[in-house]
């Protein structure tokens, strides 16, 4: 089907060619696979001489919206025409990076434009379809994308989120050096490099704790985007509590051992299964562990358990021994933010960008994040996900031990765990 110019417009805002010229590279090559396309040099009349009606898929040059004139791709993408996408040249991450956040629904790199247009008209494609379904999901709609983008073969598969790629990718450049920083910390620390002094080690010990969880927290920021994006996937199947907890505790135990933190672990009878997605339930219960061991003082105890709560949910917690929580930490945690006479504070400001994944991840489940006062002191945060009949092992402790001489690490287990409060 050739496009339609009401239905299919090509709207190239593109600094000329060769200087005097208004030639464009790219606009030929997107003529070439039938596109119409209108090419302006300037955004202002780009913008004049956008059709009043009809969609129009915007590209822009990112050399015309470089700097303070990125507003340019605000008001383009504000209009509502049609996707806004950038035309990037390879090897600037960073300007693809500021337009995605100003508003783009996706970017072009000039280069494969011009040699491979076919492919271009793909993303355009998929651009657009998108957009439309994006649209559709707003008016609480089912729409299909326009057939005038589309290649005579049928509607091609929808690529993931522009934005959700460009951070996963970014998340894992930044943790390539990371992870070396902190692997070669650890080797310092076991005197690989020859022998430390004590303040040495000491400073050692902060830095690998620090890079620890500066991964956790790429980690969780990662999954954020994804979430947003509606990229992770949720997949509730029936779990072992006691196997959530184990591997929960094992990525919470570097903030735990920094402390030498007493942790106990109880599952109460009739809570030993559950119905949720694993990954997301094992992140909210690491996100609740680093809290409580941010909180509690140096060699205390935290408290993770799993019970038994009405209509058929199990709630499973952590409690802590640091302070109380304020009014405003559980409206924060309940309603996303809080406003006082002086400031607004977020969960993310307020808990950690890890617990606002926790919360999300909550809230996709069915539950929510719970803060409360504990009995004798300390706070207790807790979520009810589905429970799974089956037979439930019996309960037990992990203990932590308090002694940090070469970082040893040892587990008792009892079956008289103390009840949680």
């Amino acid at each position: 089907m050739s496009p339609n110019p009401d239905q299919g417009l090509v709207l190239l805002v593109e600094r000329a060619s060769h200087g005097a010229t208004d030639h464009s590279p790219t606009a030929d090559a997107l003529r070439s696979v039938g596109l119409v396309v209108r090419h302006h040099v300037d955004p202002a009349r780009a913008l004049g001489a956008m059709p009043e009606a009809g969609r129009v898929l915007v590209v822009v040059d990112a050399a015309l919206v470089a700097g303070p004139n990125l507003v340019w791709l605000a008001v383009f993408a504000e209009i509502g025409t049609g996707p806004v996408l950038l035309l990037a040249d390879e090897g600037d991450p960073h300007a693809v990076g500021r337009a995605l956040r100003a508003g783009a629904d996706d970017f072009l790199f000039r280069s494969d434009v011009i040699d491979h247009p076919e492919r271009a008209k793909r993303l355009i494609a998929h651009a657009l379809a998108r957009y439309e379904l994006r649209g559709a999901a707003e008016d609480g709609e089912q729409a299909s994308p326009p057939d005038a983008f589309f290649a005579p073969q049928g509607r091609p598969a929808i690529r993931r989120d522009p934005l959700e790629g460009y951070i996963t990718e970014a998340v894992q450049e930044f943790c390539t050096p990371l992870t070396v920083v902190r692997e070669f910390a650890a080797i310092l620390a076991e005197g690989l490099g020859g022998e430390l002094t004590d303040k040495q080690a000491e400073y050692l010990g902060y830095i690998e704790s620090a890079s620890s969880d500066l991964l956790e927290m790429f980690d969780a920021f990662r999954d954020a985007i994804r979430l947003r994006c509606q990229a992770l996937p949720y997949q509730p199947e029936e779990r072992d509590v006691q196997d959530i907890f184990e591997r929960a505790l094992g990525r919470a135990r570097a903030r735990l051992d920094a402390k030498c933190l007493v942790v106990s672990r109880t599952v109460a009878d009739g809570a030993g299964r559950i119905r949720a997605d694993e990954n997301h339930m094992e992140h909210v219960i690491v996100a609740m562990l680093r809290r409580a061991a941010r909180v509690t003082p140096r060699g205390g105890t935290v408290r993770l358990w799993a019970r038994p709560a009405p209509g058929g949910h199990v709630e499973v917690g952590v409690t802590d021994e640091g302070p109380q929580p304020t009014s405003s930490d559980v409206a924060i945690l309940r309603d996303g933010s809080f406003a006082d006479a002086i400031h607004k504070r977020s969960v993310t400001r307020v808990f950690g960008v890890d617990m606002e994944l926790a919360r999300s991840l909550a809230r996709i489940g069915g539950g929510a994040l719970r803060l409360g006062q504990a009995v004798g002191g300390g706070a207790t945060m807790s979520l009810r996900v589905q429970s799974a009949p089956a037979a439930v092992r019996p309960a037990h402790r992990v203990q932590a031990s308090r002694s940090t001489e070469n970082s040893v690490r040892r587990y008792t287990h009892s079956p008289d765990a103390p009840s949680h409060t």
